[in-house]
């Protein structure tokens, strides 16, 4: 399996949320369905 690296999906991704440590359930299913949307396999 060979990974792109898209520059545009990753920038739209950093204006929805910032990286951080996720320490809560609710902290992961917010990053869960964020990521989602980039990544429908998730």
């Amino acid at each position: 399996m060979t990974l792109t690296f898209n520059p545009i999906a990753y920038r739209n991704l950093l204006t929805e949320t910032t990286p951080k440590v996720i320490e809560t359930e609710e902290e992961y299913d917010r990053a869960l369905a964020t990521i989602s949307k980039f990544h429908p396999a998730c």
